[in-house]
């Protein structure tokens, strides 16, 4: 029992160590890029990557890449997270319940929270919506990693099935990479937005 207990502490204190750091290490890359929001290096880095984005427009990934950057949005979160709600509440999962609504709703106060501290303009080279607010960092980026990262963690816990486990990766990382994409292509925000919304989603979840 001794034995056990002591397993037990040490893998609970690796665990909180390696969320810490993970912590650490995205709270560190975050006020890297935001102490170059006005540097040229930033600025060329975005640009190089707007124009190689941009360059592939047309009607249909147009149409696409809309619908998809709908599904990141607060009303999209919203629906989604309701949804998944609901099934877990079936299977009687109340801790996932309160771990996928407290982190999404927490996520989004915090987004707001750092556009009004850092007040980024959107890009305005080829905006193909309209968008209202400041962007950095992108709040599609942010609220989509903490989603679908919750989702990730929360189908860790809740199945053994590697294939169900590793499907459900797949989808949610295709998700969180794609609506990241599409804010870059329809042109409401720059690069360095969607990775720092990335590292502070990262950063929240650990």
């Amino acid at each position: 029992m001794k034995k056990y207990t002591n397993t037990f502490l040490n893998i609970n204190f690796m665990t909180f160590f390696l969320l810490f750091a993970i912590f650490i290490g995205c709270s560190a890359l975050f006020v890297n890029i935001a102490d170059e929001l006005s540097g040229d290096d930033l600025y060329h880095f975005d640009m190089a990557i707007i124009q190689v984005v941009q360059g592939s427009i047309n009607d249909l990934s147009t149409r696409v890449l809309t619908f998809i950057t709908n599904l990141g949005s607060v009303r999209g979160n919203i629906l989604l997270v309701i949804v998944f709600s609901i099934l877990f509440l079936i299977r009687k999962r109340y801790f996932s319940v309160l771990f996928l609504v407290i982190v999404t709703i927490s996520g989004g106060y915090v987004n707001h929270f750092l556009k009004w501290i850092f007040q980024r303009e959107r890009p305005s080279l080829n905006p193909l919506v309209q968008e209202n607010g400041f962007s950095f960092p992108s709040g599609h980026s942010m609220s989509s990693f903490i989603l679908y990262g919750a989702l990730m963690i929360i189908a860790t816990r809740i199945t053994k099935s590697w294939p169900i486990r590793l499907a459900v990766y797949a989808i949610c990382l295709f998700m969180i990479l794609t609506i990241g994409y599409s804010r870059i292509y329809l042109g409401v925000h720059y690069p360095s937005d969607v990775i720092a919304g990335y590292i502070a989603g990262c950063g929240l979840l650990a």
